[in-house]
């Protein structure tokens, strides 16, 4: 591992942004958007910061994405550069219409220049909050991936209820696991750096492997992780196993997000560690910020109550947004009903790139036109209401949440389609050992 200071971060993003800055004229744009193609590392961290620093929006690519993926992302999102580090497959087809920067030469190029603050006149100042920030692509339910516009308000008001309902204490240390490409990113690295936390960058690698990644949290004192369901059982069934109660003895906080927690993975958690931990279910997707509803549970007692109805409510909505559970006529159900899940508020991202609303952002039939809240997002769940919390009960299309991926099942269908020997394909979600898998 490698140790960075602040001081030190500041100084080297402020050189990697001016040098950026002087090479992408990004002040051409409208909102200038520049991709990151990285492992995670310091340098992503960096390349991030220095994006930021610029005025410009980024687009996450994970490298290990099909080359035919990262080109179709990079057509349709259009960014005016790529930076990355080590190879990626995707990006040669995409040097003929993409300036390809890698960063680690970028900053060898940066070491003359002094890490002094970014002059006034190399900055595009961000004086409207519907600037975007970042730019995510996920699934379509066309079978064609779309990118999500993720304005500076939409990011500044998930951060500010996360670090008032969960703040951070004073030397905790925090940790940054997941994908880039994955909303969840987004506060698993702003929400400690803009709070002058610790950070720990773990390698894709050591976190795909249980005991390697409980070894990173036991060394680093990790107080805090946000993980997907899978992985907590897979954490639950290790501790159990081994008595390796040390691996995570300065863990306090889990959060759970992206996909199903079930009543029994709830249960197995407080069985195993009946005080001293907050388990938390988030609710949301890309579309939202990540997460747009939260419940915490403290206690095995606390989890039963909660869970009366056999499923694991996922709460209320966050500060600033609101949640409607309506019928097909946008109606609202009575308490205990199904109904399709809407999301309206600050957590909105600001459409699709090129698709726009693509009939998922309507307006609001119940607030006026141009007022917070006057757009609703459709977020294609079922749920229902119970004792005024929403009680997640399942998909209304073809989109399915595998080990944290959001899966678009008629996109994999699409593509089994273009096999010169398939006629027709059909792709099923299936439960072997209550885990999800295609």
């Amino acid at each position: 591992g490698r140790d960075v200071g602040y001081q030190a971060l500041n100084g080297t993003c402020n050189r990697l942004a001016r040098l950026l800055r002087e090479r992408v004229e990004a002040g051409r744009r409208e909102d200038p958007l520049v991709a990151v193609c990285m492992e995670p590392s310091h340098l992503l961290v960096i390349s991030l910061m220095a994006v930021l620093k610029t005025g410009c929006s980024y687009l996450p690519l994970d490298p290990k994405f099909p080359a035919e993926r990262i080109s179709h992302i990079l057509r349709d999102a259009d960014p005016i550069c790529v930076l990355k580090s080590g190879e990626s497959r995707g990006l040669e087809e995409g040097k003929g219409f993409h300036q390809v920067y890698d960063v680690e030469s970028l900053l060898k190029e940066s070491k003359d220049l002094e890490p002094e603050d970014l002059p006034d006149d190399m900055l595009i100042p961000i004086k409207n909050e519907d600037r975007l920030a970042a730019v995510l692509y996920t699934s379509g339910s066309t079978g064609v991936p779309k990118g999500v516009r993720l304005p500076h308000r939409v990011v500044l008001n998930r951060l500010h209820w996360q670090w008032e309902t969960f703040p951070y204490g004073e030397d905790e240390v925090c940790c940054f696991k997941t994908a880039l490409t994955f909303v969840d990113s987004i506060s698993e690295i702003f929400g400690p750096l803009c709070q002058g936390r610790s950070l720990v960058v773990v390698p894709r690698e050591i976190s795909q492997n249980v005991q390697e990644f409980l070894e990173e949290i036991r060394e680093n004192e990790v107080r805090r992780l946000v993980l997907v369901p899978t992985l907590l059982q897979a954490i639950v069934l290790y501790i159990r196993s081994t008595k390796a109660w040390d691996a995570v003895g300065s863990l306090r906080l889990w959060v759970c997000s992206g996909e199903t927690l079930s009543k029994k993975a709830l249960m197995d958690f407080f069985q195993l560690f009946p005080e001293g931990h907050t388990l938390c279910n988030f609710y949301g997707s890309t579309e939202v910020m990540g997460d747009v509803a939260w419940e915490a549970f403290r206690s095995r007692p606390e989890a039963l109550a909660k869970t009366r109805t056999g499923k694991v409510s996922v709460g209320r909505p966050v500060h600033n947004t609101s949640i409607y559970v309506l019928d097909g006529d946008l109606r609202p159900v009575a308490e205990g009903d199904m109904g399709e899940i809407f999301v309206a508020g600050r957590n909105l991202a600001a459409l699709y790139v090129r698709v726009g609303a693509a009939g998922k952002f309507l307006a609001n039939p119940y607030i006026a036109e141009g007022e917070d809240y006057s757009i609703l997002y459709r977020t294609g769940d079922y749920g229902r209401v119970v004792d005024d919390r929403v009680v997640f009960e399942g998909r209304t299309d073809s989109q399915v949440k595998v080990r944290g991926h959001r899966v678009d099942l008629s996109e994999i269908e699409a593509a089994l389609s273009k096999v010169p020997a398939v006629a027709k394909a059909t792709v099923l979600c299936y439960h072997p050992g209550g885990l999800d898998q295609v």
